[in-house]
């Protein structure tokens, strides 16, 4: 009896070892799978953020001198808006001088 059950603890103890050698395996293929991956989004991210920096560049300068096109036509749109309403004031006054 006690020899049967020192080949069982014997076999039980094997088969601990297995399984935690399995387990180390799998957990080291788990972290290189990860760390993989971890890297190939550090890549990603980098393309990402180096594209944007090239866009805003290109599309920031355009859009800030379209904003500043903006701005002058507006400016002149409220010049040329005054100095109609002083035209027309004028002729107003003359047409009530007249009458």
């Amino acid at each position: 009896m006690k020899l049967c059950e020192n080949n069982i603890n014997i076999e039980l103890n094997v088969e601990k070892q297995n399984r935690r050698e399995s387990e180390a395996k799998i957990t080291k293929m788990i972290d290189e799978r990860l760390y993989s991956l971890k890297l190939d989004l550090a890549k990603e991210k980098k393309i990402r953020e180096e594209s944007e920096g090239r866009y805003y560049n290109t599309f920031g300068e355009q859009i800030n001198r379209l904003n500043e096109e903006v701005d002058l036509e507006n400016r002149q749109r409220e010049e040329n808006s005054q100095k109609l309403v002083k035209k027309l004031s004028e002729e107003i006054g003359k047409f009530h001088e007249m009458l």
